[in-house]
């Protein structure tokens, strides 16, 4: 909307123990490991948005969503949906709140610049979650917009 080029790099990918509010949403015990996707996201190479993508491990293994930065035409859901995962619905919830130091200097904002949280949760035909993202935006580059198709 902005007339900028986008750009979004996966700079690391690990194996760890889901945070207690993913694990919640993913419908996981505490503690069970998952995939965490680190990227970030940039618009016309300035930094704008980070994003924590976990998968559960018994979904992502040994697939490319575990071993490439580079996902290829359709990305993440094109490799999900390859495991037989096809999102059916998707929930976000939206919060702010100001970044900590790491973001600020990751967003190379100033500390008192607020940020939107957007906790993006995918889920497939039986309501069964299984993606979690965790999005980080700044809030003076960012806008979150909307639009929902309304029953029959």
């Amino acid at each position: 909307m902005q007339g900028r080029t986008p750009h979004a790099e996966c700079y690391a990918i690990s194996r760890q123990p889901a945070p207690s509010d993913i694990a919640g949403l993913l419908s996981l015990a505490p503690g069970e490991q998952v995939i965490c996707r680190e990227n970030r996201y940039y618009a016309d190479g300035e930094p704008i948005q980070l994003g924590h993508t976990y998968i559960p491990l018994k979904i992502a293994k040994s697939s490319a969503l575990f071993h490439k930065t580079n996902l290829g035409p359709g990305g993440l859901f094109e490799r999900l949906e390859d495991l037989g995962y096809r999102v059916a619905r998707i929930r976000e919830q939206v919060t702010t709140r100001f970044p900590t130091r790491q973001e600020a200097l990751a967003l190379k904002t100033p500390p008192y610049v607020p940020v939107i949280l957007v906790l993006h949760t995918a889920t497939d035909d039986n309501g069964s979650p299984f993606e979690v993202t965790r999005f980080i935006m700044r809030s003076d580059l960012m806008t979150v917009q909307y639009e929902m198709p309304l029953g029959d």
